[in-house]
């Protein structure tokens, strides 16, 4: 190697000394005279600079050229990584996905240490996702989940990734794991759009994107992962977002509320008497085909034999199933499956009604003997007819309480007895309470109790004040009663459904109309959020309907 000599040293000093002296000169001189714009046009990040104003004003067009002029003219500027970013942003926004990943992929292989790195992977799954290559785009997506660290520090991007990877399981056919990623989306985007309320337009997009999701969801609960209530609940809710009610939603949530049984399904008869729920088994009475036992969880009818068909109610407790019927009282022992008939003193009591069960006593309405009372433990029998406080022998309806028992009539009104005190009630035409005495309804609602007047419609007595309020609510055929949280349920012969909202006074009409099978309401039993509707002529529905508390 040629060493250079003191003096050649000393020279080369001397002359970086005199370049430096003249970078000096040169550089005041420019930042002093009119070549100072000339100067300053000469920073290498110029561009980049201009592409970024136009891409943060949504210009993305000229954004897209200066980008592009950034790299061709300055490769090695630090800039190029963000630039690089950016123009796969812009063609990812373009729904250009391809060459959003040629980015993309430049970026990570340049700078794989980049601020970017874990977002590219939340934007790999997207792009990957629209160019139908859906392993590569699930296995981003969860890489993204699995190391983006605190959720709150990237709401949307978590709630996209979320969102995303719901969708890929449902074309995947896997439902359950499509339902749990919408449910983890929901988790994330509600408190964020509490937070977004003061930003109208980012409220407005998180709103609609909550909608989408609550729409996925009544999909996937109604027809893939079939839970009623919950499709009910995601469906409705999508529409009160914003969701269109289109005729195909329309019909869905019909399908949804209501489920029907008939004689197309299994009953022997369309014309229902009574429900009552009995854990697994419900059991069925009808007017002209007999008891039937309806299993839940086999989806099987059973027909009950017993000595006639003609039913008319049902009290079901832990061993019997306690039966009026045209041609007298019958027990059903669950146990043996075998029936006797309840008489006295080999009387028969026929015609009977109603039955209700009030403390150790089962009572049995008749239309020819009065009140039938049987004490269950004494199995012993005592008749309340026109010589007894009923003072009829004509008894259609019944209820109670703790304190109070309520008879309907055909021909006296109503007859109220208040068990602690032993004062009876008489509410009729002659005294002026009722339009008439034909009650074919009764409810105990607290102090109240609800009386249906057949022909004159429904009354509400006050036992507190003593005043009876007659509602005219073009109703005259009110035939049962039944209470849901603040709701009064109102079935009637000919008009379906009326339910009443005893704290906001409103009265929701269901009919035929509305979608009922049927406007001949003979019964209504409550179960949870479901209404079980008996029909005189077109079997069951059964109607899911939260409960409003």
């Amino acid at each position: 190697m040629k060493h250079k000599s003191f003096a050649d040293r000393r020279f080369g000093k001397k002359r970086r000394r005199q370049s430096l002296q003249y970078f000096l000169v040169f550089t005041i001189f420019f930042s002093l005279s009119p070549f100072s714009s000339l100067w300053a046009a000469a920073d290498p990040s110029e561009k980049y600079f201009q592409g970024l104003n136009s891409y943060e004003h949504e210009n993305f067009k000229e954004a897209e050229k200066k980008f592009l002029d950034f790299l061709n003219e300055q490769p090695f500027e630090y800039e190029i990584r963000d630039a690089l970013f950016y123009l796969g942003e812009i063609y990812r926004s373009r729904g250009d996905y391809e060459n959003a990943v040629t980015y993309y992929n430049k970026l990570n292989s340049r700078f794989p240490h980049s601020r970017h790195r874990t977002n590219l992977l939340f934007l790999y799954g997207v792009c990957y996702f629209h160019l139908d290559l859906i392993s590569r785009s699930e296995e981003s997506f969860k890489e993204y989940l699995s190391k983006a660290g605190d959720p709150s520090q990237n709401p949307p991007f978590f709630i996209d990734a979320n969102q995303y990877l719901a969708k890929i399981f449902e074309i995947d056919r896997s439902w359950k794991n499509a339902v749990d990623y919408y449910h983890s989306a929901l988790l994330l985007l509600d408190p964020y759009l509490e937070q977004s309320k003061k930003n109208s337009k980012l409220f407005k997009k998180l709103k609609n994107q909550k909608r989408e999701i609550f729409y996925a969801l009544g999909i996937l609960y109604s027809e893939r992962y079939p839970v009623p209530e919950m499709a009910h609940t995601y469906l409705t809710g999508a529409v009160d977002l914003g969701q269109p009610m289109t005729p195909p939603l329309k019909f869905l949530l019909r399908r949804l509320t209501f489920m029907h049984i008939g004689k197309t399904n299994g009953l022997p008869d369309d014309a229902i008497s009574d429900i009552v729920e009995d854990g697994d088994d419900v059991w069925i009475a009808t007017w002209g085909g007999g008891l039937v036992r309806f299993s839940r969880s086999t989806g099987k009818y059973n027909l009950i034999p017993l000595p006639t068909t003609q039913l008319r109610n049902l009290y079901v407790d832990f061993e019997y199933v306690y039966i009026t019927s045209f041609d007298g009282i019958f027990i059903f022992d669950k146990k043996s499956s075998r029936s006797f008939r309840l008489a006295k003193d080999e009387k028969i009591f026929g015609m009977a009604q109603k039955v209700i069960k009030d403390d150790r006593v089962i009572y049995f309405s008749t239309l020819t003997d009065g009140v039938i009372q049987y004490d269950i433990f004494k199995k012993t029998i005592t008749t309340l007819d026109e010589t007894s406080y009923v003072g009829s022998r004509q008894v259609y309806s019944m209820d109670a309480n703790v304190r109070y028992i309520a008879f309907g009539t055909l021909d006296k009104g109503a007859v109220i007895k208040d068990k602690t005190t032993g004062e009876v009630i008489t509410l009729n035409e002659e005294n002026g309470k009722l339009g008439g005495n034909n009650v074919k309804s009764l409810l105990i609602d607290g102090r109240y109790i609800w009386i249906g007047v057949h022909k004159f419609g429904i009354y509400r007595y006050d036992l507190k004040t003593k005043n009876c309020k007659f509602f005219d609510w073009g109703l005259p055929y009110p035939s049962t009663f039944a209470l849901r949280g603040r709701m009064l349920w109102i079935g009637t012969s000919g008009n379906g459904i009326r339910i009443y909202d005893r704290e906001k006074q409103t009265l929701e009409k269901l009919s035929a109309l509305e979608g009922l099978s049927s406007n001949e309401v003979h019964i209504m039993k409550m179960e949870g959020n479901y209404v079980w509707i008996g029909y005189l002529d077109n079997g069951i529905d059964i109607l899911y309907k939260p409960v409003t508390e």
